[in-house]
């Protein structure tokens, strides 16, 4: 039986974000009510408003910091940012972003090639609902459910292939994972890009062909790495 890893698990033992302060918050931004700029109401004022815990506000806060909504100013709180502004990075320098997407192009793009002899139908259709996912909650507007459905995409794979080795060092930094899922998610012009790019990784999975699908991977990579700021040609040279 191949191997499957469990839900990422959020870093550090962070509270999870409840679905619907994400939502709100955009909202306000989109709306005008908080404009670029100001100031978003006190991590207090926030959870008292939606009725969950302060930990909860700073991990959807940090969220949308990470996909450019806002940026956290020492000393003055959760500003809102322009449009078009860059994201954050929560990792700060301890590891660069650039790292995780060094890693990931080797690790996912080698198993890509293992997983096109032995990825099963039930695996193929799992993609194929990740794809699903990622459509609705982008005709929605909700960019954390977006990440959310691009790594479970990345996991099912990763799974498939069936190195037991590959899929716990997967598991062991999920977190850095799914922050360079939301990392590209700041380039709002690009938003479906991803969407045809896993179209071709499953194409390829399908017709169990091994060069297509680490082919179609490291291209989808190294597209999503530029969509996250990354020199694209800096990443072909990986």
């Amino acid at each position: 039986m191949t191997p499957r890893m469990t839900a990422p698990q959020l870093e550090g033992g962070r509270a999870p974000i409840p679905r619907t302060v994400m939502l709100r918050i955009q909202e306000m931004i989109a709306s005008g009510e908080i404009r670029p700029g100001e100031k978003l109401p006190s991590q207090r004022e926030l959870a008292t408003r939606f009725s969950i815990s302060r930990p909860s506000v700073r991990e959807a806060l940090s969220v949308l910091e990470t996909l450019g909504f806002i940026r956290i100013e020492p000393g003055r709180g959760a500003v809102v940012c322009a449009e078009g502004a860059a994201g954050g990075w929560r990792f700060g320098d301890r590891i660069p972003k650039e790292d995780v997407f060094q890693v990931r192009l080797h690790v996912e793009g080698y198993t890509a090639g293992l997983a096109a002899s032995r990825i099963t139908r039930e695996s193929i259709g799992e993609l194929r609902e990740s794809i699903a996912r990622m459509r609705h909650h982008l005709q929605e507007g909700y960019l954390e459910g977006v990440a959310q459905a691009d790594l479970s995409f990345h996991t099912v794979i990763v799974s498939a292939a069936g190195n037991r080795a590959f899929i716990d060092m997967y598991q062991s930094f999920s977190g850095m994972v799914l922050e360079s899922h939301r990392a590209p998610l700041t380039a709002r012009n690009r938003l479906l890009e991803p969407i045809a790019e896993h179209e071709n990784i499953v194409a390829a999975l399908e017709q169990r062909d091994t060069e297509g699908a680490i082919y179609y991977m490291r291209h989808h990579l190294i597209k999503t790495a530029g969509r996250s700021g990354i020199d694209e040609a800096l990443c072909r040279s990986w």
